[in-house]
C-alpha cells in the first residue's frame, strides 16, 4: 500500500482522466500534453512507441515536442470554441 501512496499524483490524474472522459472535457488533454512538453524539455528525451533522445535524433525529438505543444493548444481551444 505504501508504494501507491508515493504515486498519489499519478493515481489522482488517472481518476481525473476518468472524470474528464465521462464529462467530455477536451481541455484535460491540453494539461497532459503541456506536462509532457515540460518534462520532455527537462529530460531532453521523449517517448512514443520507443524512447527518442534529443542528442541522437534531434529532428524527430523536436518534431514530437512541437506536436505535443500543438496538441495542447488544440485541446485548450475547446474551452473557447
Amino acid at each position: 500500500m505504501n508504494q501507491y501512496l508515493s504515486k498519489w499524483r499519478t493515481i489522482g490524474m488517472l481518476i481525473f482522466l476518468y472524470i474528464a472522459i465521462l464529462k467530455d472535457w477536451q481541455w484535460i488533454w491540453g494539461i497532459l500534453f503541456s506536462i509532457w512538453v515540460i518534462e520532455n524539455l527537462k529530460s531532453q528525451s521523449t517517448y512514443l512507441i520507443e524512447p527518442i533522445e534529443r542528442k541522437d535524433t534531434p529532428v524527430l525529438y523536436w518534431s514530437m515536442v512541437v506536436t505535443w505543444t500543438l496538441l495542447a493548444i488544440y485541446s485548450f481551444s475547446s474551452i473557447f470554441i
